[in-house]
Formats: C-alpha cells, sequence, structure tokens
C-alpha cells in the first residue's frame, strides 16, 4: 500500500488535547502519529520498535512513554490511535468512491449540442444593448475654466 501524502492536522484540537505534554513529548507523539499515518496500520506495542521510530534511547523513551501513550488504545499487541483510524477510513472510503467513478468512465460527457450554442441574452436586454456598428461618441474635453470656477481657494 503506497504512503500517503498527506494528512489533515486539527491544530487546535491538538493543542487542546496535548497542553500538558513537555518538548520531548511532543515530538514522539508527533512521530507516531506520522508513522502511523504513513504506514496505514496501528504501531507495535514494543518498546525497542518505538524507541527506535522515535529516534530516542531506550531511557528517553522511558522518560516520555506514560503521557504519550496516553492517546493510544492497546488492541492486540497494538497501539491503535482512534482519530488516526477514522481518517485514514475517511480516505479509504474517499479513493474507493473514486477509483469506481473512474471504472464508470469520469464524469458524465458534456451535451454537445448545448456546449456549441452561444449564450443568449433575454429579448428584454437585447433592445437596450447597444449597436456595435454604430460609432461610440468621442468624450468631451475637460473645460479647465469650469474646474476653476468651481474650487473653492
Amino acid at each position: 500500500m503506497p504512503s500517503l501524502p498527506y494528512m489533515q492536522f486539527y491544530v487546535s484540537d491538538y493543542l487542546a488535547d496535548t497542553y500538558h505534554l513537555s518538548p520531548a513529548e511532543h515530538g514522539a507523539y508527533l512521530l507516531l502519529l506520522f508513522n502511523y499515518w504513513q504506514a496505514q496500520q496501528p504501531l507495535p506495542n514494543d518498546d525497542r520498535k518505538l524507541a527506535r521510530l522515535l529516534r530516542m534511547t531506550p531511557d528517553e523513551w522511558a522518560e516520555v512513554k506514560d503521557n504519550v501513550l496516553e492517546f493510544f488504545v492497546l488492541d492486540d499487541g497494538f497501539l491503535v490511535h482512534n482519530r488516526i483510524e477514522r481518517d485514514l477510513g475517511k480516505k479509504t472510503d474517499y479513493s474507493k468512491d473514486q477509483s469506481e467513478r473512474g471504472k464508470k468512465g469520469g464524469r458524465p460527457p458534456k451535451d454537445k449540442t448545448k456546449a456549441n450554442e452561444k449564450p443568449t441574452l433575454s429579448d428584454g436586454f437585447q433592445n437596450e444593448k447597444p449597436n456595435e456598428s454604430e460609432p461610440k461618441a468621442k468624450p468631451k474635453p475637460i473645460d479647465k475654466n469650469r474646474i476653476d470656477n468651481n474650487r473653492e481657494d
């Protein structure tokens, strides 16, 4: 399965849920989220593998582990993140829907008879439209005296 190039990230939700995390815990949590998204599957519940994913020593991971793992649910030996699972499901559903549409030929073709017709104005507007063949009136030159007389000094 190819990796997904982007994920939706709701900053306000993230900050509301993680206000209590230290900078190291933020980094660890975000790296776990990113790895989960790219792999499109839950993370292994294995401290050695998680530390390696996070580019941390086992001791560094042990320091941040409890606060970071509060965002995951343990299920059959894997760490599941409900928000990521929901977003992956939406992405998968959307991709399947687009694939089905493509198999059916994509968008339906436009009606060619309508595409070749030029839009017309209703009769009420056509009468008000100036005749294109009639010459347009030239603008009158500005009367400098009239402007100077109207000025208040």
